[in-house]
């Protein structure tokens, strides 16, 4: 079995909300309050990428919430107009 690295992105696949944690095995949800492990049976349960530093897991879950909203340009604002 593959040893993740310490920071890890993931898709809470019940509300599917996207956050950061540093379980080895599982994490709770912070919007819905659930508990999913990694690895159910074998098999991976959740959609994760592992990361060596906190920083590399930020900016992955920023891209990964805005191509899921389907913001692939980045943000607008006042000044872009």
């Amino acid at each position: 079995m593959k040893k993740l690295l310490p920071y890890k992105a993931v898709l809470c696949p019940f509300c599917g909300r996207i956050q950061i944690t540093k379980g080895e095995k599982s994490f709770r949800c912070r919007l819905c309050g659930k508990t999913s492990s990694f690895r159910h049976d074998s098999k991976w349960n959740v959609k994760l990428k592992d990361f060596h530093e906190e920083k590399q897991a930020r900016e992955y879950c920023k891209e990964w919430k805005r191509s899921k909203a389907g913001e692939t340009d980045g943000f607008k604002s006042g000044k872009d107009i």
